[in-house]
C-alpha cells in the first residue's frame, strides 16, 4: 500500500533514519551499535530498490528471535 509502512520507511532520505524507524516500528527501541551499521550497509547496497531493500529489512526484524519472543 502506498500509505504503508514498507512506503513511509522507503520515502525517507537519511539511511539511518530508515533504520532507526524500523526498529522503532518492530521492536520499539532503537537499533544497538552492531545492529545499526550492519542495517544501513544492507540498505546501502540495494540503493537502487529501496522498497525492496526496506521490506527485507522489516521482514529480517519480525522473523528474528527478539521479535517472536517480544510480549
Amino acid at each position: 500500500a502506498k500509505d504503508g509502512i514498507v512506503a513511509r520507511l522507503a520515502a525517507l532520505p537519511d539511511t539511518k533514519a530508515r533504520v532507526t524507524e524500523a526498529f522503532q516500528a518492530v521492536y520499539g527501541r532503537a537499533p544497538d551499535a552492531e545492529e545499526a551499521p550492519q542495517s544501513v550497509a544492507f540498505l546501502e547496497a540495494s540503493k537502487a530498490h529501496p522498497a525492496d531493500a526496506t521490506r527485507d529489512l522489516l521482514w529480517a526484524l519480525m522473523t528474528s528471535a527478539e521479535f517472536m519472543t517480544s510480549p
